[in-house]
């Protein structure tokens, strides 16, 4: 597990995860959008297949079916969800 930093523009807020790094990001984003909705209390209406993990350090977009181990995420990123 590590805890990451992910900024999400639709709301302007940012929230601390501790995600599995071993898991594709593809999953991860279906926990991330749940937990966000249950904390905001809202639906994040969309395709969740358009939704898009970014980091801010390599500046680049994460592939879904890669892992954030593999994509070189460690404790203490900063990602974007877009």
């Amino acid at each position: 597990m590590i805890l990451v930093d992910i900024y999400v523009p639709s709301f302007d807020k940012e929230y601390d995860f501790h995600l599995d790094e071993k898991t594709p990001i593809s999953i991860l984003l279906e926990e991330i959008t749940e937990m966000i909705s249950q904390k905001e209390q809202c639906d994040m209406k969309g395709n969740l297949s358009e939704l898009m993990l970014c980091s801010y350090e390599s500046r680049e977009i994460l592939t879904n079916t890669k892992t954030l181990k593999e994509c070189n995420v460690i404790t203490g990123s900063r990602l974007l969800l877009l």
